[in-house]
């Protein structure tokens, strides 16, 4: 093998490990409809009071992006299989005026302390920084088949507030808001997440250490085997 084919077999060899780790990235988050954690209230230590027919429960929040694309709620059952309906409202306070979606949770649809998400098609498109609110409410629910939604006793969620039946209430639902980002918007969402979590004495962002690392080990691995063939 001459020497002008080795040296292009190992650039070759170089541009794939630069460009590798890049391929997948791009593989995974410019897929359409890449799910990203907009709002997320996780904590719980006590489930709401059992949901009967017209029990209301409202909590408010602040959204950091847009769009939404999915509301989740953890539920509880009591361990039963239930019947009946809970009507649900999401909206976002625009300039423009409010956003509104609406929604029916069929209770034989839910499992005991499960994730129950709606969906909105279309997303929730309204202004970043927006105040909003949803609103769960009891509705044809016969005695012995009530739900509940698990939440906290204390302000876990500092961006919102808890009511049950128009009552403020110390503490937060157990709650998520997801939206689908697609294109190079979910990429860019990915790096600012992962560029906060870099070391505070680096002035640089994170996500530039992968591809220096690769660039550093492939001009390495091609002056090593430059040297090798001049051997």
């Amino acid at each position: 093998m001459s020497f002008r084919h080795i040296l292009t077999y190992k650039w070759c060899f170089a541009c794939v490990l630069i460009l590798l780790p890049w391929m997948i990235f791009l593989t995974y988050y410019l897929v359409p409809g890449t799910p990203v954690s907009l709002v997320k209230q996780p904590l719980f230590n006590k489930p709401c009071p059992p949901i009967q027919s017209g029990t209301r429960l409202r909590q408010d929040f602040i959204v950091p992006e847009i769009p939404i694309s999915e509301l989740q709620l953890l539920f509880g059952t009591y361990c039963r299989q239930n019947v009946g309906e809970l009507a649900g409202i999401v909206e976002i306070h625009n300039p423009n005026g409010p956003e509104t979606r609406r929604f029916t949770i069929h209770l034989e649809d839910l499992a005991d302390n499960h994730w129950y998400g709606v969906l909105f098609d279309p997303p929730m498109t309204g202004t970043a920084g927006s105040h909003g609110y949803f609103e769960i409410r009891g509705k044809r629910i016969e005695p012995g088949n009530e739900v509940t939604i698990w939440r906290t006793d204390y302000d876990a969620f500092s961006g919102g507030t808890l009511k049950i039946n128009m009552s403020d209430t110390q503490g937060d639902l157990a709650f998520q808001l997801t939206g689908y980002f697609r294109g190079i918007r979910a990429a860019q969402h990915f790096l600012a997440q992962w560029n906060m979590h870099k070391p505070k004495k680096w002035t640089h962002p994170f996500w530039l250490l992968i591809p220096g690392l690769l660039l550093a080990i492939s001009l390495v691995t091609g002056v090593y085997h430059l040297v090798r063939c001049h051997e």
